[in-house]
């Protein structure tokens, strides 16, 4: 097993204890999904598959708006070269890994903040790829969600617990209630 190999396996296992996953109310993604294959369904992420069987969208990295590509056959995300210096992606070290199309050159990076639909993945290992034109959403990313198949269309629920905030977005509601008087009032929040 090469020291790559086993570092990407360490990363991998390490991230899966530090990652963390949250949703905001899906009113308040703005646009993640470009496309016309892609909705919100209140915390669901629904991509429906093109001509050819597969689920693209758009995605927040850092901020920066990128085609993707879900891939489940991939170990880790991958951006290309080009995408990844637009979101200021740290380039680390490099190694060989085996794609479908044979032997790729990637570095390692860290993405701070991936934006999937109403999901925000915070600082998930990564890779970047000279031979990418769209970003591969790989497992790193979709370890976090239960994946669902309906005839051409994918749904991406986030999984509870393993960091997942469902109910992110909490409404406060603030009471106040006064004596007779008025003068002595007393104020409380619930949610």
């Amino acid at each position: 097993m090469s020291s790559w190999t086993k570092l990407s396996q360490g990363m991998v296992a390490l991230l899966m204890l530090l990652g963390v996953l949250h949703t905001v109310d899906y009113r308040q993604a703005i646009g993640p999904f470009i496309g016309q294959h892609c909705e919100l369904d209140q915390k669901d992420i629904v991509i429906h598959g093109d001509n050819k069987g597969h689920f693209r969208g758009r995605a927040l990295i850092n901020g920066v708006s990128m085609p993707f590509l879900i891939d489940t056959g991939a170990t880790t995300t991958a951006i290309p070269s080009k995408l990844a210096k637009e979101a200021k992606l740290p380039i680390g070290e490099s190694g060989m890994v085996s794609t479908a199309n044979g032997l790729a050159e990637v570095h390692e990076t860290e993405i701070k903040e991936l934006k999937l639909g109403n999901a925000i993945i915070k600082n998930t290992e990564a890779s970047i790829s000279d031979n990418l034109d769209e970003v591969l959403i790989g497992m790193t990313a979709l370890k976090h969600f239960q994946v669902r198949f309906e005839e051409n269309t994918l749904i991406l629920i986030a999984n509870k617990g393993y960091g997942v905030d469902i109910a992110a977005e909490k409404t406060w509601k603030k009471n106040v209630v006064c004596n007779s008087e008025g003068n002595d009032c007393k104020t409380s929040y619930s949610h």
